[in-house]
């Protein structure tokens, strides 16, 4: 619920306007001012917040502007509308130089929430001319000519915001500054975004104290190296033939992996509508703790954690495989996936908006995804596991269950799978539905999905036909 009136309330830090105190479609977050304006710092703390802004790569090089939306071409920026209305629920993107860039494409967004920011002239005036000499404009312009410049922008700025019918929010510079913990905690309202805590840590270092913003930690590198795991396998205390399996599958290929007991839906005590879609097979609610709860060790613990559930079956070689990834990837990653159900044909796709379930990466064996099945096993990236389980919480009330979050979220973030899956999952009874689960069925999708040897797989046959 927002602490905004329908109307607009006027807080110490910001305004809004129109606003609606409940949001059940996509938003989509322009942010604008003048340049020199504090709109980059707006910007960061959105990005903190987790909302998408543009490619990580691009925020950092551009001062947090999308090339993509920042383009000049009207074009060009409704191409990646589509794009990323089809990616992200919540996404933005940022642009100083006035109301007027993002006018022309307002009509093509969907759902609008403007985050305008504001800023004493003089000072927006003073960071134009320092802008013109360390850049060494042929003619600088005049203070008087900044200011009458500013002066215009901000007067259109205002009037946007007077008489635009969507919920906007006008940001004051300067008082967001002065209360950093109050205007996180706006923003944060404003797009209906639950604040968490690890949220409002990370919003708050990027507000410098001295002013303007700091560049975020990025999430530390952590190489998959196989001495480095903590491996942990999910089993109920009434599955003891599912212990006894997963142990002798563990044993098989020599990795230590410690028991941690499932829980089960009488362990959760939150809101009754969160779990509402997992009510069918309402076991799905303990297989969700009990995932998101690896998340949390990561988290805790700094350690990579390797998860497995206790109906895996592991390939004889994993060992070797594992030593490859360690060789061979050293790409920025969240979670690595040891297999994965996805399809490779363009006729068939889990994710619904992607439009694919993966993409070939420049590591052979290793395949960036979008849309996997793949709870079975996987790794965790423990500088990355508070913001992935704060999305999985974000999904949580449309989601049916921990893999179906994962499928939801996988394309924010940066997820891998081993190709072709090490591990696989055997038939036998549900302790999640009714009856027996057949996952040998998902064999038929094709190779790539299981093989116990790696050379039982033509990898390079593959790539060659997915690429045509």
């Amino acid at each position: 619920m927002s602490n905004f009136q329908r109307i607009g309330e006027v807080t110490r830090v910001t305004t809004g306007l129109n606003m609606v105190d409940v949001c059940t479609t996509g938003i989509t977050v322009p942010i604008t001012g003048v340049p020199r304006g504090g709109t980059t710092m707006v910007a960061a703390v959105v990005d903190a917040l987790g909302v998408y802004l543009g490619p990580p790569e691009e925020l950092e090089k551009y001062h947090y502007e999308d090339q993509t939306m920042h383009s000049p071409y009207l074009d060009t920026q409704r191409k990646g509308v589509l794009i990323r209305n089809a990616r992200y629920k919540v996404w933005g993107w940022k642009d100083p130089a006035g109301v007027f860039p993002i006018q022309d494409i307002l009509p093509d967004l969907r759902n609008p929430h403007p985050i305008i920011v504001t800023r004493d002239a003089v000072a927006a005036a003073q960071g134009e001319h320092r802008f013109d000499i360390e850049y060494g404009v042929e003619k600088p312009r005049t203070q008087a000519e900044l200011i009458a410049q500013v002066g215009r922008w901000s007067h259109a700025l205002l009037d946007f915001a007077a008489t635009t019918r969507y919920p906007t929010l006008l940001v004051s510079y300067e008082r967001a500054m002065r209360h950093p913990e109050m205007f996180i905690e706006e923003v944060a309202n404003f797009l209906h975004i639950k604040l968490t805590q690890d949220r409002r840590q990370r919003a708050r270092k990027r507000i410098a104290p001295q002013g303007g913003y700091l560049i975020p930690d990025s999430s530390p590198t952590v190489s998959i190296k196989l001495e480095n795991i903590l491996w942990y396998y999910i089993n109920l205390d009434t599955r003891p033939d599912r212990r006894e399996h997963i142990e002798c599958e563990t044993a098989k290929v020599e990795i230590k992996a410690e028991r941690f007991n499932a829980l089960r839906k009488e362990n959760y005590d939150g809101p009754p509508e969160n779990v509402a879609k997992m009510q069918a097979t309402p076991n799905t609610i303990g297989n969700w703790l009990s995932h998101t709860a690896m998340f949390k060790m990561a988290a805790r613990t700094g350690r990579i954690i390797g998860v497995l559930e206790d109906d895996a079956m592991i390939c004889d070689d994993f060992v070797d495989r594992l030593r490859y990834v360690e060789g061979h990837f050293s790409k920025p990653w969240d979670i690595f996936f040891l297999g994965g159900t996805f399809h490779d044909d363009p006729g068939g796709k889990w994710h619904p908006k992607i439009g694919r379930d993966f993409e070939l990466t420049n590591v052979d064996h290793v395949v960036r995804v979008f849309g996997a099945f793949s709870n079975q096993g996987y790794l965790i990236n423990p500088g990355s596991a508070t913001k992935v389980l704060d999305r999985m919480n974000d999904v949580m009330p449309e989601s049916t269950g921990s893999d179906h979050a994962l499928i939801q979220i996988q394309p924010e973030f940066n997820c891998f799978c081993f190709v072709p899956g090490m591990v696989f999952q055997i038939d036998g009874p549900s302790d999640i539905g009714e009856g027996i689960t057949k996952f040998s069925n998902f064999l038929k999708m094709g190779g790539y999905v299981w093989a116990d040897k790696l050379e039982d797989f033509n990898f390079f046959e593959w790539k060659e036909r997915v690429q045509q």
